[in-house]
């Protein structure tokens, strides 16, 4: 599976619930940019506010009315990052350090790997948020041969 943005936030709150009902994980899933903590306590909504050439912390808000449509930021389903980690199939994150969502990355990474979920981090130097979509940029090339070798290791895994 892949995700980018809120796609990538479906995606991991789809595989909990799968797990949750006891169904089969995918062989693995690629997440570009996820926001993982729709309540944006993460650090990095602060410390990258100048940087991001996307998105400024009022995204939060229209989040919470157009995406959730009224539902708590806080519930796991909504923000994967307070959910549980255990027993999902291998993640493999990619993120730029410039993005208000840097954070959630790196600590859903550090709550995968706690929880034993096979989980990797890419994290790019100053690209806006979708760079992986830029095709005139070189780290967008980069980062889809990441994600072509990723998903290689996983299929070849979920064949044997």
């Amino acid at each position: 599976m892949l995700g980018h943005s809120a796609g990538a936030n479906l995606i991991l709150g789809l595989m909990m619930r799968v797990r949750q009902r006891g169904l089969n994980q995918p062989a693995g899933a690629i997440l570009l940019s996820p926001p993982t903590d729709l309540t944006g306590a993460g650090p990095s909504v602060t410390t990258n506010l100048q940087r991001d050439a996307m998105f400024t912390p009022i995204i939060w808000p229209w989040v919470r009315q157009c995406y959730l449509g009224g539902a708590c930021p806080s519930d796991p389903e909504a923000s994967p990052l307070l959910g549980d980690w255990s027993g999902l199939a291998p993640l493999h994150f990619h993120v730029s350090d410039s993005e208000l969502v840097l954070d959630d990355s790196r600590l859903a990474v550090e709550r995968a790997r706690a929880a034993g979920t096979s989980a990797d981090l890419t994290v790019w130097s100053d690209l806006p948020h979708s760079f992986a979509f830029i095709d005139i940029l070189p780290e967008a090339a980069r980062c889809r041969v990441q994600i072509a070798q990723f998903a290689n290791v996983v299929l070849a895994g979920a064949r044997n």
